[in-house]
């Protein structure tokens, strides 16, 4: 199953369109453009799955808030998960990261407003 990530000014990448495979990714290019920020990207996006597995399992969720807090808590629980991967990105402009399949319209969107 092919995936597809859209990176529209996150960091040193301005604008991309990545294809990846399931096999293997060779990455190349000079210094400082963009290289491991994607790599970076992509172990986020892959591990979206295990931060929500780990936020669900954690029953003080829902047992200390209330059930209108369910969702902003997740969303600050991602908002650690993602500082903790690249950092505060309060000193960068807007960026958009789309992450979806290739056939189909599931997508995964990561928006600085």
């Amino acid at each position: 199953m092919n995936h597809k990530i859209l990176i529209r000014n996150f960091g040193p990448i301005k604008d991309a369109e990545i294809h990846l495979n399931n096999n293997f990714q060779i990455l190349i290019g000079s210094q400082a453009s963009g290289k491991s920020t994607l790599c970076k990207i992509v172990y986020f996006c892959q591990k979206i799955r295990d931060y929500t597995l780990d936020f669900l399992m954690n029953s003080e969720q829902f047992t200390k808030n209330h059930k209108n807090e369910y969702f902003n808590n997740y969303l600050k629980y991602m908002t650690k998960q993602f500082i903790g991967c690249f950092g505060t990105t309060k000193h960068m402009k807007r960026f958009r990261i789309t992450v979806g399949l290739v056939t189909t319209c599931q997508c995964l969107r990561i928006l600085k407003e």
